[in-house]
């Protein structure tokens, strides 16, 4: 699985269930949808973006998660 599908914040948790353990793993968003939904939240803040249509503005957000990923695993593989 590559980075950008990989969960952005996942939890793990056991419980019980009579004598079985239930191990589960909540993966919740990926971290392209977590970044893409702050970079809208971004743009949809700024009067200047008021003008771009709905689709605009989710491409964009889209772009530029993909990019800011893209960046991140750059700097990963440089260190």
């Amino acid at each position: 699985m590559d980075n950008k599908n990989k969960p952005a914040m996942p939890s793990e948790f056991e419980y019980k269930e009579g004598n079985t353990t239930i191990h589960e793993i909540n993966t919740g968003i990926t971290k392209l949808e977590h970044f893409a939904g702050m970079a809208m939240q971004g743009l949809l803040s700024d009067s200047e973006t008021g003008a771009f249509s709905n689709k605009k503005l989710v491409s964009c957000g889209v772009d530029i998660a993909e990019l800011l990923i893209k960046e991140l695993e750059g700097r990963k593989n440089e260190s």
